[in-house]
């Protein structure tokens, strides 16, 4: 894969995460691991109820620091035969096979209205997979605008919240649209 972050090959498409977009989530797990680490290590008696609840703080910001992480190593190649995915081992998703699709809205009702803020994750499942999405990889909208055209084609409904956030993004659920560039 080159540098640049998608590329068009033989009409497969292959898109990532840019390191840069992924840059506040590893400063808020670096800050967030360094202070509570600070606190347990600075602790005389780690085995207390303040030691337990810093440990556990610890554990989850590291498992945050680990998602991003395979934010970054996450690979996804889409083309007109279905959706594949590497990370540390591989997943594809015929669009055939293709059984359910979700897109949900994660942020306030007013960001969401002014198209100016929150995050949009795409679930879609089907053989046996699931495969999540979130609209800060680069390619968001065609991915999505696959997905849509696969769930058209064959015959899935689409559950209102869904169908309302792909409107948002200017893909039709119901009929073609154009593909997004």
């Amino acid at each position: 894969m080159s540098e640049t972050s998608s590329e068009t090959a033989s009409e497969t498409t292959f898109y990532r995460h840019v390191p840069r977009s992924l840059i506040g989530d590893y400063l808020r797990a670096l800050f967030g691991l360094g202070i509570t680490l600070t606190v347990l290590f600075s602790l005389d008696d780690k085995l207390s109820i303040v030691g337990g609840i810093f440990f556990i703080l610890s554990l989850l910001f590291l498992a945050f620091a680990l998602r991003t992480l395979r934010q970054q190593l996450l690979r996804v190649a889409v083309n007109d035969d279905g959706i594949f995915t590497k990370v540390f081992g591989t997943a594809a998703l015929p669009w055939s096979k293709l059984s359910h699709v979700r897109l949900r809205f994660f942020g306030t009702r007013r960001e969401h209205k002014s198209g100016s803020g929150g995050h949009m994750q795409l679930t879609l499942k089907g053989d046996g997979q699931k495969l999540s999405f979130d609209s800060t990889i680069e390619g968001f909208p065609d991915i999505l605008w696959h997905a849509a055209r696969a769930a058209r084609h064959n015959g899935l409904g689409i559950d209102p919240s869904t169908a309302g956030n792909m409107l948002s993004l200017g893909i039709e659920p119901d009929k073609e649209t154009r593909r997004p560039v």
